[in-house]
């Protein structure tokens, strides 16, 4: 069984969303929705990257949810475009440092991501996590290019013990000689994929039948 300490993978978003108030000037536009998920973006101030929001209603436990997301392994199943995943530190309990590999595929080179993780439950029993670049970090030893995080952020509201709604705000760079017009439609496609591999495998995921200790539950 894995460790009940959180490694929150993100979705694959080479630029994404979650501004500070001072860069939400524009409004949101709807990249593509069903009656489960949404994707929209709008452009950052005085940027040239978009931010990327996703919204997801799915079946699942708090707990089930985080410890999906760190089962690496298992990781390529679902998120979009990712080779491989895999935990390099683990500072606290609810503090990691881990490394995802992206597949390269023409015109777009093999990325990596390496990510600084936080997480907290709030009173109202909503989890929230928080993530930051940690390239600065480890030194690559590799030719991989980093995707370079500005701000990333989940929140996963329980609707009812097994049913939450979460929310996924990113700000991201791709680096490289990638044009942005074109990260950002991989972007939205690859944020898109990923929802829908989410709402397809977290409800029948062993993990369902796991807790955390320090994650309380709707309802208990």
């Amino acid at each position: 069984m894995l460790s009940p300490r959180l490694v929150a993978a993100p979705f694959l978003a080479l630029t994404g969303a979650a501004a500070d108030d001072s860069q939400q000037q524009s409004s949101w536009q709807v990249w593509r929705e069903n009656e489960y998920s949404q994707v929209r973006y709008r452009p950052l101030k005085d940027s040239p990257l978009i931010e990327i929001s996703a919204r997801l209603k799915v079946n699942s436990t708090l707990s089930g949810f985080l410890l999906f997301l760190q089962d690496y392994s298992n990781i390529p199943n679902w998120l979009s475009n990712a080779r491989e995943a895999r935990l390099l530190a683990q500072l606290s309990g609810r503090e990691n440092i881990f490394i995802t590999h992206f597949d390269g595929f023409w015109p777009v080179k093999a990325r990596e991501m390496l990510i600084h993780s936080t997480y907290w439950q709030n009173p109202d029993l909503s989890v929230e996590i928080a993530a930051s670049d940690a390239s600065h970090k480890i030194e690559s030893s590799t030719r991989t290019i980093r995707i370079k995080i500005h701000k990333a952020h989940w929140q996963l509201l329980p609707l009812t013990d097994k049913q939450l709604e979460v929310h996924y705000n990113l700000i991201a760079s791709p680096e490289g000689k990638l044009p942005l017009w074109l990260a950002n439609k991989l972007s939205l496609r690859a944020m898109w994929k990923t929802l829908q591999a989410l709402h397809k495998q977290l409800p029948l995921s062993k993990w369902q039948q796991k807790s955390i200790p320090d994650i309380k539950e709707y309802g208990q």
